[in-house]
């Protein structure tokens, strides 16, 4: 049984969308309203009535209250472009309580899923060290899309995340203005996601979403191992001090930091989730500082 179809996963997406409400961003999901008016499907506000308006958008409930003419004047709405890059590399095939990969394409289809409820045009793409599949996700076809994404073994052979390479790919080929999500560890060997987000800022409205486990943090153990690396395969014989294990995560958490800074510093969002964590309570922080329930 994938997540989608276990008990009480899309009734607790559901309850999400009670928070659709507001704009932010430029960008609101469910309804999103441009600068210009016409006779859209949602009144915007009201302003005086000037001789020769059609009279049929007269709210006459409002001038009878305030004894004056008021028309109504209606906003227009506009398709929004959602795009969502989750990394499927080695390093994502890791993590308890659960594997990283299973909690970026949840992230991935709940983004789908709130946003399929209003007028966007969802792309999906999974990517190492180049973007293997982009799909346009909908209502119809979210569950299909996601059980072969689901269904797909992972490659025998080593891949290294090559952020660069795969975002640049994508961005030339989807080149509408849209929102972009990136889910990933970001634990790439050239962390090349530090050099690529001033560029994806001209291209697209972005949110950095890393998705990390307590052993990418965290060293619990020392002494002498034996490592493989999980996109290279090759083994490297350690010795593990305490003061190394510390020297590492200070590296590890210094990297989060940097990575938020940098994603803030060119208008973008970050966000760290730990696999295992609330995971409701992390993507209703991100729906809110991305306009699906309030401004951001």
């Amino acid at each position: 049984m994938h997540f989608f179809e276990r008990p009480g996963f899309i009734k607790a997406l559901d309850s999400l969308k009670l928070v659709i409400k507001n704009q932010a961003r430029g960008i609101r999901f469910g309804e999103s309203r441009s600068k210009f008016f016409g006779s859209g499907i949602e009144v915007s506000h009201l302003k005086n009535y000037s001789t020769g308006e059609d009279i049929k958008f007269i709210d006459w409930n409002a001038s009878f209250r305030l004894n004056r003419t008021f028309i109504k004047v209606f906003s227009e709405t506009r398709e929004n472009n959602i795009y969502i890059l989750a990394d499927s590399s080695n390093s994502m095939s890791f993590g308890s309580p659960e594997p990283k990969r299973e909690l970026a394409l949840k992230l991935a289809y709940s983004i789908s899923y709130l946003a399929a409820a209003g007028m966007n045009k969802i792309y999906l793409a999974d990517f190492g060290e180049n973007i293997k599949n982009a799909v346009e996700i909908n209502k119809a076809n979210i569950n299909i899309k996601f059980r072969e994404i689901l269904g797909r073994r992972p490659l025998e052979a080593p891949e290294k995340t090559r952020l660069d390479r795969s975002v640049n790919s994508f961005t030339a080929n989807f080149k509408r203005r849209g929102l972009l999500f990136i889910i990933s560890d970001f634990l790439d060997s050239g962390l090349s996601i530090m050099d690529i987000i001033a560029k994806t800022a001209i291209a697209q409205n972005f949110y950095i979403i890393q998705t990390l486990c307590e052993e990418d943090v965290k060293i619990s153990d020392t002494g002498e191992y034996k490592y493989e690396d999980s996109e290279t395969l090759e083994t490297v014989e350690i010795s593990l001090t305490p003061e190394a294990a510390a020297e590492y995560e200070k590296r590890v958490s210094d990297f989060c930091s940097q990575l938020m800074a940098k994603s803030l510093k060119y208008g973008g969002n970050y966000k760290k989730i730990m696999a295992g964590c609330d995971y409701m309570q992390a993507l209703k922080e991100i729906i809110l500082k991305t306009g699906f329930g309030g401004s951001g």
